[in-house]
């Protein structure tokens, strides 16, 4: 019965190692983009909204779209980060700036806040190393025998 524990908390160990690694590397590499976001920096351009998808938990909505460059290049089905309305229609533009990000521009004057989710995604991935860990020395610490009670008078 002590081994079969002993398996499953290694499962979970290394489970929780595993999401932790990808969710730091997510984080960190989110980092990077949002915050030459957030300090202005990138390729300067033009957004123009493709589809606004609605729907998400915190009632707000994806504004996807297209960005040219002012350089010329095109990057399609991009989403737009920043403070975006909810009521804006198809083919609605703004200037944004691209930084580099796999999939997203940012508004052309985003604020501080676009670095709150890398920033949650790699606390939460630490949380899961630090979890893994615990589980990991939980599992090779030495098993002390229970104290036996004291007789009964």
């Amino acid at each position: 019965m002590g081994g079969l524990r002993g398996f499953g908390t290694g499962v979970a160990a290394l489970a929780m190692l595993f999401a932790g690694v990808l969710t730091v590397l997510g984080g960190f590499a989110a980092i990077g983009p949002r915050l030459d976001a957030a300090q202005g920096e990138g390729v300067p351009g033009v957004f123009r909204l493709d589809d606004l998808v609605c729907g998400r938990k915190d009632g707000g909505c994806d504004a996807k779209g297209t960005f040219t460059a002012q350089t010329g290049q095109v990057r399609s089905w991009v989403e737009l980060v920043g403070d975006v309305p909810d009521d804006i229609p198809e083919g609605w533009t703004a200037p944004a700036r691209d930084t580099g990000a796999r999939a997203e521009v940012f508004t052309a004057d985003p604020s501080f806040t676009v670095m709150i989710e890398p920033i949650f995604v790699t606390a939460m991935g630490v949380a899961f190393l630090i979890a893994a860990l615990v589980t990991t020395t939980r599992l090779f610490r030495p098993r002390t025998p229970a104290t036996p009670s004291p007789p009964k008078r």
